[in-house]
């Protein structure tokens, strides 16, 4: 963009000589050195991991904005809605869209985005007229710099979240206000009548509005930077397992920013280790609970906050005999938490394991074989993938089970090893064995007709009859 403005004012010769200078000058320092390939190969691998998740989310962000596009989801609520419209091979943490426009549509609407693509537009478009009719070089080339950095951040926003970077902003801010406060009207003076409506009541109004506004923001950045600080220490606490000090740490953090939902969510992870560690286990799990509803209560939508009170439930179900509502609540919350994460494999494998040690043998089976989907589709994004979907492991995992007498929970995972691999015949002698040990003989002689003859799977079925 800036080549072609400077040649528009016949410099075409001087500029070309410069960028063939330029070029060579790269090319001798850059390429031709003995780390050429490597430099080359760690760009080329950069680019790719860099760039492989993005239509993905794009994908996700434009469901999102189908659904609204009128006023969007509100400011800084990506993070929280994008994994419901997450496209099934994509399962890794996305808070921005990598794409400005998009992310301003899904959170703000699509008039939100009319209006920011026209001041851009505004903005370029004056830079262009004061280069064009300026009468000094210095303001001709200045707006032409100042428009072109605009343009670039513009244009960068098109595959990054340029913009909700803040010292982008800024920047964006700073060139945008020397935009328009250089002159564009060919440098001369025009005379101008000022009415000078000044009582005596505005002269301490605005001093008084001024000085409140700046003591306000100054207190509020304080406290959430103060409270922020505390929540970092509390997590290096919290990783040297110091428990104690972790606590004090993160409940100065609550009182100082009551309204951030990751300080009480921090705060109930740090219960579930001490009540891990220490005798008092029920009233950490409590304490916990009260602390995940607290997340809840200043952000619903946090699907994390939902599985960390599901567990904590589930961990009081188990320690009551008589009550079953922990058990159903345990229930409800992993359900919501799939539903604003529906293709999480996280969430769905925690929701399967306790369905299945709560006895849900069929749904448990249903919960594990969409996991394994979700996660063959992933194979490319994810090392984890490919170990989750090994058919071998599952058939181990189903043998140790059975050698156990925990019949149910073998049936479960050779099912499973049977949905990865259609043709194994591992997995389906296992259910024949599984069926026959439930004494459910006519599914265990249906199953049987399945498998190919031969000796091994004749001598399983007298061994087990």
């Amino acid at each position: 963009f800036m080549t072609v403005m400077i040649l528009r004012k016949n410099r075409a010769r001087f500029i070309l000589f410069v960028f063939i200078l330029l070029i060579t000058t790269l090319w001798l320092f850059i390429f031709n050195t003995n780390y050429g390939n490597s430099l080359l190969e760690r760009v080329s691998s950069y680019a790719g991991l860099d760039f492989e998740g993005r239509p993905e989310i794009w994908k996700g962000a434009i469901g999102i904005i189908k659904n609204n596009w009128l006023l969007g989801t509100g400011p800084g609520t990506f993070i929280y809605n994008f994994p419901r419209y997450r496209p099934v091979s994509f399962n890794v943490l996305a808070n921005y869209a990598h794409n400005d426009y998009l992310q301003i549509a899904s959170e703000m609407g699509i008039f939100a985005l009319c209006l920011t693509i026209f001041i851009i537009w505004r903005i370029v478009k004056k830079g262009l007229m004061t280069h064009k009719i300026a009468r000094t070089s210095f303001i001709s080339w200045i707006s032409l710099s100042l428009a072109a950095g605009v343009l670039s951040m513009s244009i960068h926003g098109l595959g990054d979240f340029n913009f909700y970077i803040p010292a982008n902003a800024i920047i964006f801010t700073v060139f945008s206000a020397l935009i328009f406060n250089i002159a564009s009207k060919k440098e001369r003076e025009y005379p101008y009548l000022v009415l000078n409506a000044n009582p005596i009541i505005y002269r301490f109004f605005k001093p008084f509005a001024i000085i409140t506004i700046a003591t306000l923001i100054i207190f509020i950045s304080a406290t959430t930077l103060i409270a922020e600080i505390y929540s970092m220490a509390s997590d290096r606490a919290l990783i040297r397992n110091n428990l104690e000090k972790a606590e004090h740490l993160s409940l100065t953090a609550i009182r100082l920013c009551p309204f951030n939902y990751l300080y009480p969510y921090k705060l109930a992870n740090i219960y579930n280790k001490k009540a891990q560690s220490e005798v008092r286990d029920k009233q950490y799990i409590n304490k916990s609970m009260e602390k995940y509803k607290e997340a809840l209560r200043l952000n619903p939508i946090d699907a994390w906050s939902w599985v960390g009170l599901a567990d904590t439930y589930y961990q009081l179900s188990k320690g009551s005999v008589i009550d079953n509502n922990f058990f159903e609540l345990a229930n409800s919350a992993y359900k919501k938490a799939i539903d604003l994460d529906p293709l999480n494999w996280y969430y769905l494998k925690k929701y399967a394991g306790f369905l299945l040690t709560s006895g849900n043998v069929d749904l448990s089976s249903q919960m594990y074989k969409k996991v394994s989907y979700a996660m063959s589709k992933s194979k490319g994004y994810l090392s984890i993938a490919a170990a989750f979907i090994d058919g071998e492991s599952y058939e181990e995992i189903a043998d140790l089970a059975f050698s156990a007498q925990d019949i149910n929970k073998a049936m479960v995972y050779y099912e499973m090893a049977e949905a990865i691999r259609e043709n194994n015949e591992n997995a389906k002698l296992g259910q024949f064995r599984c069926y026959m040990k439930m004494s459910l003989i006519k599914d265990a002689l249906l199953k049987y007709k399945n498998l190919r003859f031969s000796v091994r799977t004749k001598s399983i079925l007298f061994t087990s009859m």
